[in-house]
């Protein structure tokens, strides 16, 4: 999953393990985010927006964070 959540912590002078703590996540799962393997649940990504002060978008610029519905 594609993103820009490191660039984002750089900018705006942040550690990550500090914002693993404010969001309440283990370090490593919050390292898997950053590494794309992995990414938060809706909750935890607008919390995470929040502190980076930036959108979904900009996190996820090539709308790798899509929530997909089933069509029936």
């Amino acid at each position: 999953y594609e993103n820009t959540i490191k660039i984002h912590i750089r900018n705006a002078g942040l550690l990550q393990n500090w914002v693993a703590a404010q969001l309440e996540v283990h370090e490593t799962e919050f390292s898997r985010w950053v590494s794309g393997s992995r990414k938060p649940n809706s909750k935890q990504l607008t919390k995470l927006c929040k502190i980076l002060g930036a959108g979904r978008q900009k996190l996820y610029p090539n709308g790798t964070y899509q929530k997909r519905f089933k069509i029936q």
